[in-house]
């Protein structure tokens, strides 16, 4: 140091006058310096003697106008600065300053001690400089070095340098330098708190502790503090780990880290359970005294579930009893936790149903009567219902026609009985019963008409009486009406022809006509006879429409019997010598089951006219009257179209004949719907349709492998799961071979999705079939042997 502490002393200032600007006055004071002083006093004081005017107006007037001390840059030294004021008659004024310099050293100096710290590991050689360059504080000192002593007190090292100095007065004091310095190249030894785990998904991290960190210093106390934080794990990760790091620090700098481990699991999501076991339906009414002994035994080794974060572990536990009406359910509840408490449940629901009472039915389908002929018997109807009433307390589970008895005949009349059986889920079961009626009437009725007539002169023509047709039929009444009259005049013959009809209660009907010839036309006028006369000679030969109705005697299973000739089938009233005489019968086999005769009358009218008319008999040949050859009956096939059935050589009541046929589907792929058209006719004329379905259907197992040996491997058992299914089924496979492919194929065989992969029995195979519209398809199983299973897509 250069300045020693400086004091400031302001003298009184006598006086403060103002200066001027431009001066006129010259004057002149000589500075002074003092040397060595011990106290201010020794400073003169003013003395306006010491001016000397060189120059100025009359009667200058010399003042004194103040002293200011000043310090110097060399130590004790100052400069007093003295102003003087000098004022003449002409009012110019002067400021004159002396400077008096001066060396203030009140008493003997203080010995001075500094202490200089050269840190740690100084490079003493540039740190501490040659004794020979010491500067003294004070302006123009001298010195006299001492001496060094040094000192060591384990890594802490010293040295005092002591130097003699001499002031400008003549004073002597002892300057010291005590340099102290720290070697230490080794870093402290420290030790960070234990490893921490936090557990799941703790609140917070707990902050740094530097106060529990340890460590210890062979030169000093270390300073311990916080130095950071690492994140080791991703945020999303399950396991997190934060390495936090401690640092201390000694008083060289030296440093020392350690780290601690603080560890935590960060996971909120329960464990996702893959699969349950199964419940199950305990049925009707069981008998039980204790629940746990009547409930299946708990399986939570058969729950499937997984967690990604740590191990699970299950429990179980029993629900309450549920009551809805007759059904109770009881639900084992099994509770899968991780190790963080979290949690997921599912059940295993078992149901079973108390109920020993049977369904009331309230309305049984009315008997019906189908009416005549019916094509088909069977009412047709299907479940649910069948048109029955019906309630349970528990719930009908089922309607179905439990028993139809045999068909009971009665004269034209048939009938059936038909039982239906309304079930409930337990079993309990009531009945009721419908009747079918039916009447069975092909045959129209025989009808009889009056007998025809001839008249050769002119009359009235007879008049119409009903209760002369004849009417009969087989199954009960008849109607008899007249259909139509109809006049016809040709050459003068008058031609009257009355049909009658005869109609049974099935509608069958048949006719007859009456003809009434008038050889003498038929006027209401009483001009007619000279109408008559203008009439050509009738034609005696156009007899064809008085022979009686040809017969058509249907199915039979001999030659029936043939009528005699009947020569009263014409007459004519107004004379006795009208002649029918028979002529003979010609017979005809149409086929080898059809018969045709016919037979020949000769007719000579009163008038001489005469003529030849016909009449045929018809029948069919049968082996048994009541011989029916049924229609072909609705059919299954195993991936081939069956035969047409060849009926050319049946004589029978009813003969199938093919019509044709519709196909739907592709019967070349092995799965299509064949609906065959049929007819048959009846022998009495009537004919019925009828369609035959045929369903072409293709599952089988297919031997790839030349000298394959199907006895080798057991068929592959194939369990589909749920079906029908929607978003996805799963397969269980049961086969003594190896599974290389699974193949999804819609209902014609077609391959719409495909896995190959090596699958093994007992291996559950997951397909997904969301992207399926509804339908059938088939799962076909490729290995040493193909097999086929169907299975339904829904919405």
């Amino acid at each position: 140091m250069k300045t020693s502490m400086m004091e400031t002393i302001t003298m009184l200032v006598i006086s403060l006058i103002p200066t001027l600007s431009h001066s006129q006055i010259n004057a002149s004071i000589k500075d002074l310096t003092l040397g060595c002083i011990t106290d201010l006093k020794e400073i003169p004081q003013p003395d306006t003697r010491l001016v000397k005017i060189i120059d100025a107006c009359r009667n200058a007037q010399i003042t004194h106008a103040n002293d200011l001390i000043t310090p110097q840059p060399c130590n004790n030294h100052y400069v007093l600065q003295r102003t003087y004021l000098i004022v003449d008659e002409c009012k110019n004024r002067l400021s004159l300053t002396q400077e008096i310099d001066f060396i203030l050293e009140k008493e003997k100096p203080e010995d001075i001690h500094i202490i200089v710290s050269l840190g740690c590991n100084p490079d003493l050689s540039s740190a501490i400089p040659d004794p020979q360059d010491f500067d003294p504080p004070g302006c123009h000192e001298k010195f006299e070095w001492l001496g060094d002593e040094r000192h060591k007190d384990g890594c802490n090292f010293s040295m005092i340098r002591k130097y003699q100095v001499f002031t400008e007065c003549g004073s002597v004091y002892i300057y010291t330098i005590h340099y102290s310095w720290k070697e230490d190249h080794t870093p402290p030894v420290i030790s960070c708190p234990p490893d921490i785990d936090l557990g799941c998904n703790p609140a917070a991290i707990p902050a740094p502790d530097p106060t529990a960190v340890k460590a210890k210093d062979e030169c000093c106390d270390p300073q311990v503090s916080w130095l950071t934080d690492v994140i080791v794990s991703n945020p999303g990760d399950c396991h997190q780990l934060r390495i936090r790091k401690y640092i201390a620090e000694d008083c060289c700098g030296n440093q020392a880290i350690c780290e601690q481990k603080i560890t935590w699991t960060s996971d909120i999501t329960p464990p996702m359970i893959i699969s349950c076991p199964d419940g199950k339906d305990l049925g009707c009414n069981p008998t039980y005294t204790d629940l746990n002994d009547f409930l299946p035994k708990p399986a939570p080794g058969k729950v499937v579930a997984e967690d990604a974060c740590s191990t699970i572990k299950v429990e179980t536990t029993l629900s309450d009893i549920t009551v809805f009406g007759c059904q109770y359910a009881i639900s084992r509840i099994y509770t899968v936790s991780d190790e963080c408490g979290n949690s997921a449940i599912c059940l295993q629901t078992f149901t079973w149903t108390v109920d020993d009472t049977p369904p009331t039915i309230i309305h049984c389908p009315n008997d019906i009567d189908l009416g005549c002929n019916p094509s088909h018997t069977d009412l047709g109807l299907q479940s649910p219902d069948f048109g029955i009433i019906a309630e349970d307390n528990c719930g009908i589970e089922k309607i179905k026609k439990s028993h139809v008895s045999e068909t009971l005949i009665s004269g034209c009349q048939r009938y059936y009985t038909i039982e239906y059986s309304v079930y409930d889920y337990c079993g309990n079961v009531s009945t009721c019963e419908q009747n079918v009626w039916w009447t069975v009437d092909l045959e129209p009725p025989v009808i009889h008409c009056p007998a025809n007539e001839i008249y050769c002169t002119t009359n009235e023509p007879p008049a119409i009486d009903i209760n002369d047709v004849i009417a009969l039929d087989n199954c009960g009444s008849v109607e008899v009406n007249l259909a139509a009259s109809s006049i016809n005049i040709t050459n003068g013959v008058t031609t009257i022809t009355r049909t009658f009809t005869a109609k049974d209660q099935c509608q069958n009907q048949s006719s007859c006509d009456q003809t009434i010839i008038l050889y003498q036309a038929f006027f209401p006028s009483e001009d007619k006879q000279a109408v008559y006369d203008t009439f050509p000679t009738p034609n005696p030969f156009d007899y064809g429409n008085l022979c009686p109705d040809p017969v058509n005697f249907g199915c039979v299973s001999k030659y029936p019997e043939i009528p005699e000739p009947d020569n009263k089938f014409v007459t004519s009233p107004e004379c006795e010598d009208f002649q029918v005489n028979y002529l003979g019968d010609d017979l005809l086999l149409v086929s080898s089951c059809e018969y045709v005769l016919t037979r020949s009358y000769q007719m000579i009218d009163c008038c001489g006219n005469e003529g030849i008319c016909f009449q045929q008999f018809k029948w069919r040949i049968v082996e048994d009257t009541t011989t029916v050859i049924p229609f072909p009956e609705d059919q299954q096939a195993f991936c081939q179209i069956p035969p047409l059935p060849d009926f050319a050589n049946q004589c029978g009541k009813y003969i199938p004949i093919y019509l044709g046929q519709t196909i739907e589907g592709d019967c070349d792929d092995g799965s299509c719907t064949i609906i065959r058209h049929w007819k048959q006719a009846v022998c009495g004329g009537v004919q019925l349709l009828h369609d035959q379905t045929i369903e072409v259907k293709c599952d089988i197992t297919i031997d790839n492998k030349p000298g394959f040996n199907s006895t080798q491997l057991q068929p592959i058992a194939i369990n589909i799961y749920p079906n029908p299914a929607r978003e996805k089924i799963y397969l269980e496979l049961d086969a003594s071979e190896k599974i290389s492919s699974v193949h999804i194929l819609d209902v014609n065989g077609h391959p719409i999705q495909s896995i190959h992969k090596e699958f093994t029995s007992g291996e559950p195979i997951e397909i997904g079939i969301n992207e399926l519209p509804p339908g059938i398809y088939l799962v076909e199983i490729a290995g040493e042997t193909v097999q086929t299973k169907r299975f339904i897509k829904t919405d």
